[in-house]
C-alpha cells in the first residue's frame, strides 16, 4: 500500500510537506506490533492499558459564535465538567499510562472555571509526570491567562483556531469583534516563547475554511504565514452535527481549488497533494480494520463527563462507553460497553458506514495496515517529540 507524502496530517493539510506530521507516528504506541489477532479483554488491557491520547472538552461554554459551528446543537446545555471530577479524570489517566492529554471544544477551554481555578490555573497545578504531556487547542481570545513561564514549559502546542485576514472577515465568519484581541495574543505568545528560549510548545494557527472565508483564503494564507506561526494547519469544515449544512458546495469547491493553483504560496509540485487532502472525495477507502479504536488510541471526554473512542462520534449516545461523573477510568476502559463499542465501530467502517473525510484516525489504520504488510516500519525513537508522538 502506497503512504502518503509527508505533511498530510489524518485530518486537516499543512502548507508543505514536514516529517513532522507522517502518520506512521501511530506505530509509536507499540500496540499493533503486540495484537495477536484476538480482542478479549485481557488482551485488549494487555496492549491498551490506557487510551494514549485524550481529548477532554472542559466546557460548553464558548465566547464565540462561528458561522459553521460543529458544537452547535451540542453546546446548547452550557455545562461543564466539574473540577475535582477532572482532577481525579487526570490521576486516573496519568497513572494509567496516558501520553497525551488536549484541551479542546465543546466550547472555548480557556473559559471554563470552576471552584474558582481556570484552564491555566489547572494545568500549573497538575502533575503530568514524566510521560503525558497536555496540550492547548484554543480560539486564543483568552489567551493571555495562559502566558505564565511555568505554563507554558509544561506545554507540547498550542493550536490556534483561526478564520480571517482582517477585523471585517473575522467579525462575518464568528460573530464578535476578536479580530486584534487573538492577533496580539499570538504575537505574544510567539515573543515570550522566543525570549525563553524555548522549542516547545509549537505554536500553530489551525485555519478553518467556510463558505464566508474560503474566497480569501490565499490572503488569510500569507496572513498567518507573517506572524510566524510554527505550522499553518488547513481543513474545510465539515457537517459533524445531524441535519448540519456548513460544508463547501461543489461549486465552492471547485473555486476554492482554482484559488489554491492560482494564487497560493506553496510550491507547485506539492499543490496536486495539497488538494487531494483538503478537498478529498467521499468514497476514501477504508481500511482494513478500524485499528485505532481496537488498539485503544483515542479517548473523548465531552463537557457533560460522556466518554467515546471515536471523535466524530462524540454526540451518538450509541458510541458512549461511559461516564466519569458516575465511574472511574479504569471501570470505563475495557469494560463490556468499551468492547461492544469497539466492535460496532468497526463494523460500521468495514461496511462503509463511516464518512473518512471527518475522521482524523482513518490515515492511522492505513499506517498499521501498512505495517501489518511489512511495508513500512515504525519510526526512530528519537524523533518521538518532534512527531508529536504523544498525540493521536
Amino acid at each position: 500500500m502506497k503512504l502518503k507524502k509527508k505533511g498530510l496530517t489524518p485530518l486537516s493539510v499543512l502548507d508543505k510537506p514536514k516529517e513532522e506530521f507522517e502518520e506512521d507516528k501511530v506505530l509509536y504506541t507499540g500496540r499493533i506490533q503486540n495484537f495477536n489477532g484476538t480482542l478479549t479483554r485481557e488482551e485488549f488491557l494487555r496492549i491498551a492499558p490506557a487510551p494514549w491520547t485524550v481529548d477532554f472538552q472542559l466546557t460548553a461554554v464558548c465566547n464565540q459564535h462561528c458561522v459553521f459551528c460543529s458544537y452547535e446543537e451540542r453546546n446548547k446545555h452550557l455545562q461543564k465538567n466539574k473540577l475535582e471530577v477532572i482532577r481525579r479524570t487526570h490521576e486516573e489517566l496519568i497513572q494509567m499510562g496516558t501520553r497525551g492529554i488536549i484541551y479542546t471544544g465543546g466550547g472555548e477551554p480557556l473559559s471554563w472555571r470552576d471552584g474558582g481555578v481556570d484552564l491555566p490555573t489547572l494545568i500549573e497545578e497538575q502533575n503530568y509526570g514524566e510521560l503525558c504531556k497536555p496540550s492547548l487547542v484554543t480560539n486564543g481570545i483568552m489567551l493571555r491567562g495562559m502566558l505564565k513561564p511555568e505554563i507554558l514549559k509544561k506545554l507540547h502546542f498550542i493550536a490556534i483556531s483561526v478564520y480571517a485576514h482582517t477585523p471585517e472577515l473575522f467579525r462575518n465568519v464568528v460573530l464578535t469583534n476578536g479580530f486584534k484581541v487573538q492577533t496580539e495574543n499570538i504575537k505574544r505568545l510567539i515573543k515570550m516563547k522566543e525570549e525563553m528560549g524555548l522549542v516547545y510548545p509549537e505554536v500553530s494557527a489551525k485555519l478553518l475554511i467556510n463558505r464566508v472565508n474560503y474566497k480569501y483564503l490565499p490572503e488569510i494564507y500569507d496572513f498567518y504565514k507573517n506572524l510566524n506561526t510554527k505550522y499553518i494547519f488547513m481543513r474545510c469544515v465539515n457537517n459533524f452535527e445531524e441535519g448540519q449544512d456548513v460544508e463547501l458546495s461543489k461549486d465552492q469547491k471547485n473555486e476554492l481549488e482554482q484559488l489554491v493553483r492560482r494564487k497560493m504560496n506553496i510550491n507547485e509540485e506539492y499543490v496536486d497533494d495539497f488538494l487531494r487532502s483538503l478537498l478529498p472525495p467521499k468514497d476514501i477507502q477504508p481500511a482494513s480494520n478500524c485499528w485505532t479504536v481496537m488498539m485503544g488510541h483515542n479517548l473523548l471526554i465531552s463537557t457533560l463527563g460522556e466518554v467515546f473512542i471515536e471523535v466524530p462520534y462524540g454526540a451518538n449516545k450509541e458510541f458512549c462507553i461511559g461516564n466519569i461523573n458516575n465511574q472511574t477510568m479504569n471501570e470505563i476502559w475495557g469494560s463490556e460497553q468499551h468492547l461492544n463499542v469497539i466492535n460496532k465501530l468497526n463494523s460500521q467502517m468495514k461496511r462503509g458506514g463511516c464518512d473518512l473525510r471527518m475522521c482524523r484516525h482513518h490515515k492511522y489504520n492505513k499506517v498499521m495496515d501498512s505495517f501489518l504488510e511489512g511495508s513500512i516500519n515504525a519510526p526512530r525513537l528519537d524523533k518521538f517529540d518532534l512527531k508529536h508522538g504523544y498525540y493521536l
